[in-house]
């Protein structure tokens, strides 16, 4: 039935495809081509199509195939359902060259409120603009190790990275953080000189001057 419905549709009037689409809501997409459907329908029905489809997969693969045939909304759609599936992070950052600010904020909410570390922060950040990598990160600090900290201090600004340098500090930390240095402000640097000096962590302390 897919096949042929696939054969016809490209020189069917609108309500034939409105008619098509009302089957196709009420079954199961797995094994349709959607690559070959988008083209030919409006977004409503499109919406329809996508909805029908999401509710009958967990693998999504063939959302690559249409996403440039899908607008926000839709984007918006395929972002819940892999959300609410608690999918493999990585296949989400896989979509986030087609989607806005709108749907990278909501992902960010998504990260920061389950406290998401189980994927490559690295290759999210890159999607993000300075507010959004600033929320994100600022956010994740409780639950964030050293030594990711020290590997994403490259996309931190200023401010955040003198939080990390108080919470070290209030914690009594004694972890070498010496990889923050080079992207530390004045202000902070002073304040780890001075609980290094108050701990007696003279290695730290030496380490500590070359960037001062």
């Amino acid at each position: 039935v897919y096949e042929k419905i696939l054969e016809v549709i490209a020189v069917c009037d609108f309500s034939t495809r409105d008619r098509i689409v009302e089957l196709l809501s009420n079954s199961n997409l797995e094994d349709l081509e959607l690559a070959g459907i988008m083209p030919f329908i409006n977004n409503e029905q499109k919406y329809k199509v996508l909805a029908q489809y999401l509710d009958n997969t967990t693998d999504y693969e063939q959302i690559e195939e249409i996403i440039c045939f899908l607008d926000n909304d839709h984007k918006h759609l395929v972002l819940d359902y892999m959300l609410n599936e608690e999918n493999d992070m990585e296949q989400v950052i896989e979509y986030l060259p087609f989607l806005n600010n709108e749907h990278k904020d909501r992902l960010i909410d998504y990260l920061i409120n389950y406290e998401m570390t189980d994927f490559d922060i690295e290759d999210l950040l890159v999607f993000l603009n300075k507010e959004q990598k600033n929320r994100l990160l600022s956010n994740m600090k409780e639950f964030m190790d050293y030594d990711t900290l020290e590997d994403l201090a490259p996309f931190l600004d200023n401010e955040t990275l003198h939080e990390y340098v108080i919470k070290y500090i209030e914690e009594e930390n004694d972890e070498d953080i010496s990889g923050l240095y080079p992207f530390l402000s004045n202000a902070s640097l002073v304040l780890l000189k001075n609980y290094y000096v108050e701990h007696k962590m003279l290695d730290e302390l030496s380490d500590l001057f070359d960037f001062m």
